[in-house]
């Protein structure tokens, strides 16, 4: 039967939902219900765009490269993740994300929207510079004693990244921070009081998708007290299940009630919940027993980076490693680089999918997870809806948002160290401050 591809008005380098019409009509009992309009879509969809749901790529450069195009074209791309190296112009960002949202329209038969994310946490994981905002980092804000302010903080990136056509935040980082030798974290995470970092992240989710961009919590059970980076081998926690429970699951708790839309699982080995020494990312007893079955957690399961992290790579190859977290309970497959094999690691996870290694029911409720995501956030419309218009400003970075992160900044100096205040100079005594001018705040200098 064929598919008639619905005509919509788009407007130049802005990104839209772009969702054709077909000719099975959609359910006529409340057609506007997200549950039916997944049910829908999981109808609509072939195994192949199935399986293409399920991958976020990352893309070379600035530019819509052929392969990411070919990928869009082909139904083989659910999403994509942006980093420094693809720019910070605004008029360039928006015609990046725009014509990838295009392209979903340009296949001729219903697509599904693209889930654009990207790591923009303030303070040292800020991919976007000027003329975006620098933002204090999490601990800055945990400093302050005050969740209005992650609240505040995660409002306003939101914002700028929305106007630019992202729709997923990949942050707040729910780890609390009980390792001083962590080269990973740090002061990424709010503090090291749980029950603390978890006000933080509700604060930082409830902040973020009130503004209609998705939230992550990362990086679950919790990447707090690693000694090593993943990036380069298997860190190993070897907390018993009790201190977990006190300590690392808190703040994932709280983001969970808090409806946060997605949660990132690490690459970290953790024998008090997985015996057989498998990564998080591939635990089915972590992500589909505890996350999903024990915590309850109904939305979408995103690994971190799998084609870049040698804790996973070094022990199971790529292709074995995206098939595993399937089978685990992962929704949503980060592939940050792998440029010019993005085609084959799709084709690993199909093949595997089409011989039932991978099981219809595993396939289908990651799918579910992930439109029901994009029909939360707009990116799944019933079939006829008009299509989202989204403007971006041409000043991001406004005199409120820095503002904001100045007076942060205040707030967030403490005293480490009780004792020899006030300072009491002699006259041939000099005080040197070390300070990034105003002008060094705005063009980025704060996080160079």
């Amino acid at each position: 039967m064929a598919f008639r591809a619905a005509k919509l008005l788009l407007a130049a380098a802005l990104p839209l939902l772009l969702v054709a019409a077909c000719s099975r009509p959609a359910p006529t009992e409340t057609p506007n219900s997200p549950t039916r309009t997944v049910d829908w879509w999981v109808d609509q969809l072939t195994i192949e765009e199935k399986v293409g749901q399920l991958f976020w790529f990352g893309l070379p450069g600035p530019d819509l490269s052929p392969e990411a195009a070919t990928l869009v074209k082909e139904g083989k791309a659910g999403g994509f993740i942006l980093f420094a190296r693809n720019g910070t112009d605004p008029d360039k960002l928006a015609d990046l994300t725009g014509g990838l949202q295009r392209l979903t329209f340009e296949r001729g038969r219903p697509t599904p929207g693209l889930v654009i994310s990207i790591d923009q946490e303030g303070g040292l994981v800020e991919r976007f510079k000027a003329p975006f905002t620098s933002w204090p980092g999490a601990m800055a804000i945990g400093a302050t004693g005050n969740p209005d302010r992650a609240a505040q903080v995660s409002r306003a990136i939101a914002q700028e990244l929305k106007a630019v056509g992202i729709n997923m935040n990949l942050a707040p980082d729910a780890d609390v921070t009980n390792n001083p030798a962590n080269p990973v974290i740090g002061v990424r995470s709010f503090g090291s009081d749980p029950a603390k970092v978890g006000q933080f992240v509700v604060a930082a989710v409830k902040g973020t998708q009130e503004e209609g961009v998705s939230a992550v919590a990362k990086h679950f059970p919790g990447h707090g007290d690693t000694g090593t980076d993943s990036h380069l081998a298997l860190p190993v926690i070897q907390a018993d299940r009790k201190r977990l429970d006190q300590v690392e699951l808190v703040p994932f708790r709280a983001a969970i009630e808090a409806n946060v839309d997605a949660v990132m699982v690490a690459h970290i080995s953790f024998p008090a919940l997985e015996p057989d020494g498998l990564p998080a990312t591939l635990s089915t007893r972590i992500i589909t027993d505890l996350l999903k079955t024990e915590l309850g957690f109904q939305g979408l399961v995103v690994t971190d980076a799998i084609d870049t992290m040698k804790a996973v790579t070094d022990h199971w190859g790529k292709s074995e490693s995206f098939i595993k977290a399937v089978q685990a309970g992962a929704d949503a497959l980060l592939v940050t680089e792998s440029f010019g094999e993005q085609a084959r690691l799709y084709d690993a996870v199909l093949q595997a999918a089409r011989s039932g290694q991978i099981s219809k029911e595993r396939l289908d409720d990651a799918v579910r997870r992930n439109l029901a995501l994009k029909a939360k956030r707009g990116l799944l419309p019933a079939e006829g809806a008009p299509a989202p218009v989204v403007k971006h400003p041409v000043n991001l970075a406004t005199e409120a948002h820095w503002n904001l992160a100045r007076a942060i900044g205040g707030e967030a100096l403490t005293i480490v160290r009780k004792g020899g205040l006030p300072l009491k100079l002699t006259p041939e005594q000099n005080l040197v401050v070390v300070s990034p001018s105003s002008l060094a705040i705005r063009s980025g200098g704060l996080t160079d």
